[in-house]
């Protein structure tokens, strides 16, 4: 669980001929879906943390644009999000497209951990050094535009994020130990949104108790912790921003988390696994199907890893940190 470390990039007005950047993943360490917009997009209030389980995104000038990802078929065109930012980016600069761009993937699809934003992201800060613009402010529109959680992998701090994705609040918050996991499935976020719409409150509700009634070791994780209440996201950023994690118990809270289960039952399956080590807390990234647990220390996270995978042996599981403060108050 060692700290990421990014290739230095050139100083502003220098050129490089190549750079090679992280694109950490993401979590969320809590997801409120505060309604829908009328041009269809939800609102959210989502505290967003980097991680060091990360994709490796390296460019270099070149005479075309390509975009591989070696040992995977991925998708051409407006599909993917990285030859998407890069098309973006040479349209702004008013440059002709020309970059190689290797990208090696780590983070899983389909898990809510955000390995399509962060390459994207990537790929916007790595064409900013390679071909000295647009500036930050005009890199973050380009962002805005790409997707939600594109803003968030391009600032790569522990925020509070609002709207739909492009408010973002920065918190100094402390590195957590934590486990990942995740099954064979995965889920695509607009059909999670589809399903999340589609469902009554007292519909969501009523999955949210079937899952813990059915699922023992998440049952005895959730009774442990009952004085425990699920936070908002503003809570939960001013209790990351304060320190205070000791009030992040228990199930932590995700509104696309019943919609989800509705879709992929063996979300609960994971949840559960991973409570079989007695973590502090646990919760689905994202529109899922990756979920995290939360543990004391190092230590901790490994014996919940363990206890998760002898529980659940199909489960891909990976330990990892948050990424570090960042030295801003939000709330000043």
């Amino acid at each position: 669980m060692t700290e990421l470390q990014q290739q230095p990039l050139p100083l502003q007005g220098e050129r490089a001929l190549s750079a090679t950047l992280w694109a950490p993943a993401k979590i969320n360490f809590c997801l409120e879906v505060r309604g829908r917009r009328p041009d269809g997009y939800h609102e959210l209030a989502t505290v967003m943390m980097p991680l060091s389980l990360a994709d490796r995104v390296a460019l270099a000038q070149s005479d075309k644009l390509t975009v591989t990802c070696p040992g995977l078929d991925i998708p051409g065109g407006e599909e993917n999000i990285a030859l998407r930012a890069a098309r973006r980016f040479f349209e702004a600069v008013g440059l002709p497209e020309g970059a190689r761009i290797t990208i090696k993937k780590q983070i899983p699809a389909e898990a809510g951990l955000g390995g399509g934003s962060a390459d994207a992201a990537a790929v916007l800060r790595g064409l900013q050094a390679l071909y000295g613009g647009p500036d930050d402010g005009a890199l973050r529109d380009l962002a805005v535009g790409l997707g939600a959680d594109v803003p968030f992998c391009l600032r790569g701090h522990p925020a509070l994020c609002t709207g739909i994705g492009e408010n973002l609040r920065c918190i100094p918050a402390p590195a957590l130990a934590l486990v990942l996991a995740k099954g064979p499935e995965g889920l695509s976020t607009p059909e999670v949104f589809g399903r999340y719409d589609g469902l009554s409150a007292g519909e969501r509700e009523g999955i949210l108790q079937k899952l813990v009634e059915e699922h023992p070791n998440l049952n005895n994780l959730k009774s442990k912790y009952a004085e425990f209440k699920q936070k908002t996201a503003d809570e939960t950023a001013r209790d990351l921003f304060d320190g205070s994690t000791a009030e992040l118990r228990g199930l932590l809270r995700n509104d696309l988390l019943a919609p989800a289960l509705s879709l992929r039952p063996g979300v609960g399956t994971t949840l559960d696994a991973l409570c079989a080590g007695e973590p502090l807390a646990v919760g689905m990234s994202g529109a899922g199907t990756a979920c995290f647990a939360f543990c004391r220390d190092a230590a901790h996270a490994e014996a919940v890893r363990r206890q998760a995978l002898a529980a659940c042996p199909g489960l891909a599981l990976c330990l990892c940190v948050s990424a570090n403060p960042a030295p801003v108050d939000p709330f000043a």
